[in-house]
């Protein structure tokens, strides 16, 4: 009874990574498309070319920082 229990507690966590897994690729995949739902052009994209266009993407340029200080 004692082995049966332990395997019960490996195999249980080992099915709570899954579902954890699971639960979290459908989440980014749902974020994905509301991002290329919003995004001109790329309605219909899948989740990982939206990824590679635009999170995973390396771009040259510039960013001004605009700072006011009130004395």
């Amino acid at each position: 009874m004692w082995r049966y229990a332990n395997l019960w507690l490996i195999e249980n966590k080992f099915s709570e990574r899954i579902d954890f897994d699971v639960v979290l690729t459908i989440v980014a995949d749902t974020l994905y498309r509301l991002l290329a739902k919003d995004l001109k052009k790329f309605e219909d994209c899948t989740p990982k070319t939206i990824f590679s266009d635009f999170i995973n993407c390396r771009c040259n340029g510039e960013v001004d920082i605009l700072t006011r200080v009130q004395l």
